[in-house]
């Protein structure tokens, strides 16, 4: 991979162009990753993996390196056959409509089910069994209240999978911090679905953050306006034992007061199920799912 912007490098190693995460105050981060043609498809046959390559395949890896958890769509996981994951998924699904003997729960990762209370009561069960189950919004998703409760389980750094409809409601909620764009040296037409399908986003602008070029395909970092560089890490001060307990919320913490890492992180035998620090690479989160 070499480097054009900012600083034209012939060779640079993909863990170290994306290391510097995107921080935000009151809220883990969310870094979106996707995959497009020349025109703007973001599938062929339905599908983001006709479209990838080598050089694709070595950025995807490295910003899952670097997440904390990923958050994907159950779409998106049943139509590109996630697997296990050594980071921890969080799936977002209205109806649990999930395969829980896949390997996607095993036991490397613990993974979060996102849901709502109308989801089918023996879905969600079953979902219990296998994973941990975060309960926030009655009909629809509230995703910001899921990134919260999401960074009070100590996630800080989250990496958005897609797909579009998932991409659109946290752009339309003005959730992406960053956009990790892979152009891909192809053209498609046809019907394809764009990177975001469905409400108008009514977000702030975005800046060039660095260019990268491998293989023919074009990898672009951009940065929401104003937030093009790291602040200083927060940790949340809000409880959001509702949710974790299969309770809706309409927001975990919606006003949250930041507090400095050195604090001491509130805790008490209600945040049981939750870690009480933030993952480290060593060490990866996980949690008792709820009973």
């Amino acid at each position: 991979m070499r480097q054009l912007l900012p600083v034209a490098a012939d060779l640079v190693d993909p863990a170290l162009v994306y290391a510097d995460l995107p921080v935000v105050h009151g809220r883990p981060s969310v870094r979106l990753n996707m995959i497009a043609s020349l025109d703007g498809a973001a599938t062929v046959d339905g599908l983001s993996g006709g479209l990838g390559g080598l050089a694709d395949q070595r950025v995807f890896g490295a910003l899952r390196e670097l997440a904390d958890v990923v958050l994907v769509a159950a779409g998106t996981v049943r139509a590109e056959g996630y697997g296990q994951s050594k980071v921890p998924m969080a799936i977002v699904t209205r109806s649990c409509a999930l395969d829980f003997s896949s390997p996607l729960f095993g036991d490397s990762a613990r993974t979060t089910v996102v849901t709502v209370a109308e989801a089918p009561p023996d879905r969600v069960a079953a979902a219990r069994e296998v994973a941990n189950v975060l309960v926030v919004g009655e009909r629809d998703v509230d995703l910001r209240a899921a990134l919260q409760c999401l960074g009070e389980a100590g996630y800080r750094n989250v990496l958005a999978e897609g797909g579009p409809s998932l991409n659109a409601q946290l752009a339309a909620a003005d959730l992406v911090d960053e956009l990790c764009l892979t152009i891909a040296p192809r053209l498609v037409g046809g019907d394809s679905r764009r990177i975001l399908a469905g409400p108008p986003a009514g977000m702030t602008g975005f800046v060039l953050h660095t260019m990268c070029e491998d293989d023919g395909f074009v990898f672009l970092r951009m940065r929401r306006a104003g937030n093009g560089w790291r602040q200083p890490r927060t940790r949340f001060s809000s409880a959001t034992d509702q949710a974790w307990k299969g309770q809706p919320v309409a927001a975990c913490g919606a006003s949250p007061s930041a507090v400095s890492e050195t604090e001491p992180r509130p805790h008490s035998a209600r945040c049981a199920a939750r870690p009480s620090s933030a993952p480290s690479a060593e060490t990866p989160v996980r949690w008792q799912a709820s009973t």
